[in-house]
């Protein structure tokens, strides 16, 4: 029978061998969203081209790029994903697994942002968030405020960030308040996500809340 240090070294093993399954085997959310995009960006050559066309006419591949297009767009969601949206509007957290790593990855592409914005939603209905789930979304909410781009479903993720904030996020935020050490956007949405979490965290539900300077 092997000792107790063999079977805890041969289990951290086990361990370590799932872990780098996982990671071999991600989805390689890059690729597909680029893919995606290509066929959204021929669809729309091919649009531009027919209406030039005179007199119109329909031709036999018009809606061959339409649905590559569309079959891009829907082989750009990982395995598992409409499961997991189904796991999370019956308030079951364990489509989290799936629903952070395409958060994580923030794949953009055609509708992208209108489906991130219902699962930021759904995510905040949900009775309970774990703690390990949470520690990614506060991760990810980070990520959004320091990203490039401000898009629509931004609001969401203010929004869902009162479900997850600590007094360390916070203060994460209010960093990225400093005009030394920031663009003017990233400020912009640290002051956006701000105006909703530093009531909750500090117990001021309702009240105004100043994030610029005192007044004098």
């Amino acid at each position: 029978m092997p000792s107790g240090d063999t079977v805890n070294k041969m289990a951290g093993r086990k361990k370590r061998q799932e872990a780098v399954r996982r990671v071999e085997s991600r989805f390689d959310f890059t690729r597909t969203a680029e893919a995606a995009r290509e066929a959204q960006a021929a669809y729309r050559c091919d649009f531009q081209e027919r209406e030039r066309r005179w007199p119109p006419h329909a031709d036999a591949s018009d809606g061959d790029v339409y649905q590559r297009m569309w079959e891009a767009a829907l082989a750009a969601y990982p395995p598992g994903f409409e499961a997991a949206c189904q796991a999370l509007t019956a308030g079951d957290p364990s489509g989290l697994l799936v629903i952070l790593d395409f958060l994580e990855a923030d794949p953009y592409f055609l509708r992208s942002g209108y489906v991130k914005a219902g699962l930021l939603r759904r995510i905040k209905q949900l009775p309970e968030i774990p703690k390990a789930e949470a520690l990614r979304l506060r991760a990810i909410l980070l990520a959004q405020v320091d990203g490039c781009a401000w898009r629509r479903e931004f609001r969401d993720y203010c929004r869902l960030a009162p479900r997850v904030a600590t007094p360390e996020f916070v203060a994460e935020l209010r960093q990225r308040m400093n005009p030394a050490a920031h663009p003017l956007r990233t400020r912009l949405k640290a002051r956006r996500m701000l105006a909703l979490l530093d009531p909750v965290v500090n117990g001021h539900i309702g009240k105004p809340l100043s994030i610029g300077p005192p007044a004098r």
